[in-house]
């Protein structure tokens, strides 16, 4: 973790920092309304990490359909969740090409998310930056359910 450290008796840097603590709060709150719009879908998550005590800890359970933790497979759990739903498309969101490969072994759609790093770019997927604007991740989860019917 990098620590920044400014002298509070600079006005250039306490107008920088003040400016950077605005832009920064308006973005979480694009993205907290963005999540908030799509409560309208169910929402699990699938991780290979110790994730779960994360969630628990957050309270977002009461948030998830379910969590999948690193005991399951991901293609399992993706095929689970898509028999649970399935008179309705499931869009699995994911940052790896491990992610990208159980998609297709569950046979579900996916969204390539490359906030970090774009893991994908040899791969026809629907790529994700953000989950900021909720038209543009509605956007990506209609192309990856169009892609996935093609």
């Amino acid at each position: 973790m990098k620590v920044m450290t400014f002298d509070p008796d600079n006005p250039l840097a306490v107008e920088i920092l003040q400016e950077a603590a605005i832009a920064y709060f308006a973005a979480c709150k694009k993205m907290v309304d963005s999540l908030e719009a799509l409560k309208t879908f169910d929402r699990a998550v699938s991780s290979s990490t110790h994730h779960n005590e994360q969630i628990t800890r957050r309270s977002l359970r009461q948030h998830l359909a379910g969590v999948y933790g690193s005991t399951t497979p991901k293609a399992d759990a993706l095929r689970t969740i898509a028999a649970l739903h399935s008179s309705q498309p499931v869009v699995f969101f994911g940052d790896s090409a491990g992610d990208y490969e159980a998609s297709c072994q569950a046979g579900v759609s996916f969204v390539g998310v490359v906030c970090e790093r774009d893991n994908f770019q040899n791969v026809p997927v629907v790529k994700l930056r953000d989950f900021i604007h909720r038209a543009a991740v509605e956007h990506a989860m209609h192309q990856a359910v169009a892609q996935g019917a093609a």
